[in-house]
């Protein structure tokens, strides 16, 4: 017998690298898809493929190699039960060509006549030791029987979930520990079915744990549910713990409660959130049946992998917006963690028209998309990561009962969160110089003059005014964009909202309701994109019909002016026809840059440009290219507003127009801040007030005392300001000092600081003083020499001496003071230190008893 296998998406770049690998080994590269042949003896059914990414091996050389397995029937004679295993498959190069004699998973336990090990083979490597296995040790459960009388089927056999390890990459095989026992492995026998692996640490702080999630027909009420069990050591398991069942009318099944429902075939992959979704068949009621039959893809979602009871709602399914289109049965899911900004969730189904179901925003309802896969779908395909995080392996048993294993590296990366929005070209990957444009630059709607739709795509030069198509995000739809034809105004879309093959591709006016006018940019790994149509799930691809003018046409080589190849909506299978090279109009990026008003705009000296054949917005496809900018007149920066700046930026001997958007905002309020007095420091007296301005655009400041009390107003000016402020007129405490300044565009700032006021009490005429004690008088503070009574202070032969000092602390000259030798004063400026005792001499003669010092 011979395998066939289909394989894509491998390191494609252009159809020359296809060519070259042609002939390799039987291994051809067909565009995008790739095909080859292998062998697998004497085998007349297969199917329940499996494939798995060696990531934790001992060896580092080994991570990297695949190991794929096949559920194979030889026929049903005593002597082909004999042969049965389960065969394992080695890959060394991806996937690309296989080892089909590698190895294989034998019933390797001695439990009697008839024990046989039969189907459904899970295979896992351990990322955690569990137990005495270490990290890398690969795992395969699976299904085995023994021909022994059950309660509920007298004369079949018993089933068992085994588990089974390999030390040396899938080399060789020992049996490791049973999970559980059921009936013969027929619907309504109680069987177990359907082994899916998982171990992980907890992070509490005890030991790894080993999951194995099954399907369970045991409980004579249910008609079937998924359940697991965990094992610390890979040995003894714990005790087998519901996960989904039917629950109709929010009722748990129970021997007195008996629910139809049949949740089945559970697969799980964590999200790039951490969150795991489970994906699972549920059959065998009326709310499980799809619109076209079979048993609708579920999935819940979860932060612990032992508990799928958390959420409410915790049924969804998997299934388009728009059309409502859904997989059917045996689903499988995987994660691709380098796709968008939160990984890619991808969902594979029985029913799934050969594709695939892709959730960018972790498996959010609503959030589906469908994408053609060439891997066929089989029964239970199941799909695994590959190395660069962006693309996945399939593997399919697609023709049993004949044998057949296909296989295939898809890209489902999406181009969509890196292509900005802006206007575009779309150049075919298949025919240089062919560009997506409406013929003759029709400016009409839906129809020509014909009756035929618009519709198609054209090689007409890049230089027609309908080639350049706009990329409008669209609202409320994150990742998807109308395409508007920036000649026409009018948006890409399908016909009647078609999501058949072949339907016409035409430009019709926006209707915001309409998903049929959402496309999505699909990366196919290369620097080629997909353009996916939202309602279908189709792509955008040349048919062998010509069309007359007034079409999107494609104007292949020779062909005469006015006819081309109509472009209708297909699904896609990837070739390099449907594929298309994104290059701006202008390839140039306009820069924006942000000025206070009044202060010149810093424009930059060079300016990025795309270099083409690539997506937008990746870094390793843009350069920078030198730019000269029109002069600016100063009065167009003087006030908030936006200004644009002409210029012309040069790149490999071509000058293209560039325009820079200045944002000129009102400036930053002013700058204001206190040097004098400290905050929290006590006065008294006459004290001066120091405030330091920096503002552009300053208008006015004011200094006031307790908001509503004493106020101080000056003119505008940058440096420092000072203020005496007389606190004999405030009341002994704390007081606020705020100082506030504005400038022309209404930005105010207002700045405080505390100061508590300590002023002596006010000399009275009456009152008797005696040497030391202190005054307040005329706002200043005054300190008796010797007793006195109802003399006023001021008089420079009287007993009061003024007390005052200037900003840093030094004392103030006064006549009324008495000063001693080696005290220093400030006067008129300047610094003096006395040469001995001395009252009323002011400083300044330089016979007196005055030394200047600064």
């Amino acid at each position: 017998m011979t395998t066939t296998a289909l394989i894509g998406g491998l390191a494609m770049t252009t159809p020359a690298a296809a060519a070259a690998a042609e002939g390799d080994g039987g291994y051809q590269y067909e565009h995008y898809f790739a095909t080859q042949t292998g062998v697998v003896a004497d085998v007349s059914q297969a199917k329940y493929p499996r494939a798995l990414l060696l990531q934790h091996q001992a060896d580092p050389a080994d991570d990297g190699v695949m190991l794929g397995s096949l559920q194979v029937y030889y026929g049903n004679t005593d002597a082909d039960d004999a042969k049965r295993h389960i065969p394992v498959f080695r890959s060394d190069d991806l996937g690309k060509t296989w080892d089909y004699s590698y190895s294989g998973v034998y019933n390797q336990v001695d439990r009697g006549p008839g024990y046989e090990l039969t189907s459904q083979g899970q295979l896992y490597e351990l990322p955690v030791a569990v137990g005495d296995m270490p990290a890398g040790t690969i795992l395969l459960s699976a299904l085995a029987r023994k021909w022994v009388q059950h309660d509920n089927d007298p004369g079949g056999y018993s089933s068992y979930i085994d588990v089974y390890k390999s030390s040396d990459v899938g080399k060789t095989w020992q049996y490791v520990s049973t999970v559980a026992q059921g009936g013969t492995a027929v619907e309504g026998k109680d069987p177990i079915w359907e082994p899916f692996l998982y171990a992980y640490d907890r992070g509490d702080g005890g030991p790894n744990r080993l999951v194995v999630y099954y399907s369970d027909e045991r409980p004579s009420y249910v008609g079937q549910m998924l359940v697991h069990q965990v094992s610390t050591d890979g040995l003894s398991w714990g005790p087998v713990v519901w996960d989904v069942f039917d629950a109709a009318e929010g009722r748990t099944p129970s021997a007195s409660y008996a629910t139809p429902g049949r949740p089945g075939m559970f697969s799980m992959a964590e999200m790039n959130d951490g969150r795991y979704i489970a994906t699972y068949e549920y059959c065998g009621t009326a709310v499980s049946q799809t619109a076209v039959g079979g048993c609708a893809v579920n999935y819940r979602i979860s932060d612990d992998p032992e508990n799928w009871q958390q959420d409410a709602n915790r049924n969804y399914q998997v299934q388009i917006p728009d059309t409502g289109y859904r997989p059917v049965g045996t689903p499988y899911v995987t994660n691709l963690p380098n796709v968008g900004p939160h990984g890619a969730v991808v969902v594979s189904g029985n029913g799934s028209r050969n594709g695939v179901f892709v959730s960018y925003d972790y498996g959010a309802p609503g959030s589906w998309v469908y994408y053609y896969s060439s891997v066929f779908t089989s029964y239970s395909r199941s799909l695994v990561t590959m190395p660069d995080g962006r693309s996945m392996f399939a593997v399919s048993s697609p023709a049993a009962p004949a044998v057949e294993w296909a296989r295939g590296t898809q890209y489902l990366a999406d181009a969509s969160p890196v292509v900005a929005d802006g206007t575009w070209r779309l150049e075919s990957a298949a025919t240089a110089g062919a560009y997506l444009k409406v013929a003759d630059d029709d400016t009409r709607t839906g129809v020509s003059d014909n009756g035929k739709p618009t519709q198609g795509w054209v090689t007409q030069g890049a230089d027609s005014v309908s080639t350049a198509w706009r990329l409008v995000p669209a609202t409320g739809a994150a990742g998807w964009y109308r395409v508007q034809n920036v000649n026409s105004g009018l948006y890409l879309d399908i016909e009647a909202g078609s999501t058949a093959n072949a339907a016409n591709v035409f430009q019709q006016g926006l209707d915001p309701s309409s998903g049929s006018q959402l496309w999505r940019l699909r990366d196919m790994g290369n620097g080629h994109v997909l353009l996916m149509n939202r309602k279908s799930g189709k792509t955008i691809n040349p048919t062998s019909t010509q069309v007359p003018q007034g079409k999107l046409v494609q104007y292949p080589e020779g062909a005469p002016t006015g006819s081309g190849l109509s472009i209708a909506s297909y699904e896609a299978g990837g070739s390099f026809s449907q594929q298309w090279v994104l290059t701006r109009v202008n390839p140039v990026r306009d820069p924006s840059v942000t000025t206070q008003a009044s202060v010149a705009p810093v424009l930059p000296t060079s300016v990025e440009v795309s270099t083409g054949g690539v997506v937008y917005g990746d870094a390793a496809s843009t350069e920078q290219a030198p730019v000269a900018w029109d002069a600016l007149d100063p009065a167009s920066y003087a006030a908030p507003g936006t200004v644009q700046v002409p210029g012309t930026a040069t790149f490999a001997g071509l000058t293209y127009p560039v325009t820079a958007t200045v944002q000129v905002v009102a400036p930053d309020p002013p700058a204001v801040s206190f040097t004098t007095p400290a905050t929290g420091a006590s006065v008294s007296g006459t004290v001066t007030v120091t405030v330091a301005l920096s503002v552009l655009g300053l208008q006015a400041y004011n200094l006031r005392v307790d908001s509503a009390g004493l106020q101080y107003r000056w003119q505008p000016a940058d440096g420092e300001q000072a203020f005496s402020l007389d606190t004999t007129t405030l009341t002994n405490g704390s007081h606020t000092l705020l100082a506030t300044a504005s400038n022309a565009w209404g930005a105010k700032i207002t700045v405080t600081e505390q100061i508590t006021v300590a002023n002596p009490t006010p000399w009275s005429p009456s009152s008797v003083y005696t040497g030391g004690d202190q005054v307040a008088y005329a706002g200043s503070v005054w300190r008796a020499m010797w007793w006195t009574q109802n003399q006023t202070p001021g008089d420079v032969n009287g007993p009061w001496e003024q007390l005052a000092s200037a900003p840093d602390g030094t004392a103030l000259w006064t006549p009324t003071r008495v000063f001693t030798a080696g005290q220093t004063v400030t006067y008129q400026g300047s610094v003096y230190r006395a040469k001995w005792w001395t009252r009323n001499q002011a400083p300044g003669d330089p016979y007196g008893p005055w030394t200047p010092i600064g």
